[in-house]
């Protein structure tokens, strides 16, 4: 099979070549060639040394950085493509990067250090896919393999273990029992991992289209990075509403929104405070009273330790705090949910509601549906009128106020959310000469 390259990686391995070197493009830049995808990043691999790619490409922008563990970036255009000398890994001490590396002159022997049989490819256009470890027929099975030991390869670098559930979400491939097995045995390795490396990952994970899966089989996995999920496992919800256990529940929400990060953050978590707030009547039911509070606050903390932008954890926490909020369909219900969260939040709340009723048992789910679909056509209609719900959207502000004669101070933001208060609940139009007029009674009764 032929995989069309570049002209800058054919001017590249040509160059190599040309110095008498190998030289092959190299993982997963063939692996998504062979899926029919247009690779984001190319790789080559070369048998000359380090020194002597510099040589090579004296005449070009070249980037150094990673010249230890044997990488030339070469610049053309735009891009920078890596050239990295056949290598053999040494040990791993920190779980993570190899102590020393060797340099060989076999490209099979390079191919071997790699984490799985689909990333360990190589294409010449000469020699065609070099495959030597079965990738092909793995990415035929859409299966994640470990090229080697996968106990070993999860040793020498333990986030493998979080690589290997992201490349079985984001492309529906299953995880060979071996693999599978391995990483189950080596999770606890991940705690020798940055919090940043681990978030990167699974946020890639749960941004795939198989995400819910992966979570179901490897929330064990997961926990070591997040402790906070492991009560959740095996949790008995109790109630009606639900017939799966809470881990289930999560990752059919996490399924069934939208691939977004913030929507699919807030399914993970926003149930996660439930065991801490359960309590059961006297007919045996559990209620779960003040678990969007409690869930919105964990998940600040789990984001926040994991160094997620403040934007996203406000975000997700404002999706989890009413998530369970039951928004009556009345336009002036809405107006009042429009002011806590915003338009934008307020839409993203039903694609939350959905997600979570989709995820929960049949016990109302006509009621529960037809409420939200209420709730949705409300919202469409109190956006369309362009109705106030926020003091921006007031026909006064604190500078007429202050015309009125009132002093500055604390008494003009309080009157303007009293007259907030009023437009929202359609006691008041919002009309600025009647919002003046009310202000002055207000600010002169008291």
């Amino acid at each position: 099979m032929e995989i069309h390259m570049p002209a800058q990686v054919r001017e590249i391995i040509k160059r190599l070549q040309q110095n008498g070197y190998q030289a092959y493009a190299v993982g997963g830049c063939i692996r998504d060639s062979l899926r029919g995808k247009t690779p984001q990043d190319w790789d080559i691999a070369t048998n000359a040394l380090p020194a002597q790619v510099v040589r090579c490409f004296s005449a070009y922008r070249l980037v150094q950085n990673g010249i230890a563990h044997g990488t030339i970036g070469v610049v053309l255009g735009r891009a920078v493509y890596e050239i990295t000398t056949y290598r053999v890994d040494g040990a791993y001490s920190d779980n993570r990067h190899p102590d020393k590396v060797a340099y060989t002159g076999a490209l099979e022997k390079d191919l071997a250090r790699r984490d799985f049989t689909i990333n360990a490819m190589a294409y010449g256009e000469k020699e065609g896919i070099i495959d030597c470890f079965g990738g092909r027929a793995d990415l035929e099975k859409r299966r994640i393999r470990c090229v080697g030991d996968a106990q070993k390869r999860f040793e020498e670098d333990a986030l493998r273990m979080l690589r290997a559930l992201r490349f079985a979400s984001v492309l529906s491939f299953s995880i060979e029992a071996k693999t599978a097995q391995a990483i189950h045995l080596k999770k606890a390795l991940l705690t020798r991992v940055s919090a940043q490396r681990c978030a990167k990952e699974i946020r890639m994970l749960l941004l795939g289209e198989n995400a819910g899966a992966v979570l179901r089989q490897f929330g064990d996995v997961l926990a070591v990075c997040i402790p906070e999920l492991t009560p959740m496992f095996h949790f008995d919800q109790n109630t009606p509403y639900h017939n799966r256990s809470l881990w289930e529940h999560t990752a059919a929400a996490v399924q069934a929104v939208a691939a977004q990060e913030d929507l699919r953050l807030a399914m993970l978590f926003h149930d996660i405070g439930k065991p801490a707030v359960q309590t059961t009547d006297a007919q045996g039911v559990s209620h779960y009273h003040g678990h969007p509070a409690v869930s919105a606050k964990m998940a600040r903390e789990i984001l926040t330790r994991m160094h997620f932008s403040k934007k996203c954890i406000e975000r997700v926490a404002i999706l989890i705090l009413y998530h369970d909020y039951r928004c009556a369909p009345a336009q002036r219900a809405v107006r009042r949910l429009l002011q806590k969260t915003g338009a934008d939040v307020a839409r993203r709340l039903i694609q939350v509601r959905r997600a979570d009723a989709a995820a929960q048992s049949d016990f109302r789910r006509t009621e529960k549906i037809r409420l939200i679909d209420a709730y949705e056509a409300t919202l469409q209609t109190v956006l369309e009128n362009g109705d106030c719900f926020s003091l921006q959207d007031l026909a006064v502000c604190g500078d007429d106020l202050l015309a009125l004669g009132i002093p500055q101070g604390k008494q003009v933001g309080l009157l303007l959310n009293q007259l907030l208060n009023g437009v929202i609940e359609g006691s008041l139009p919002n009309q600025k000469d009647i919002l003046l007029q009310k202000a002055k009674q207000l600010f002169y009764k008291e």
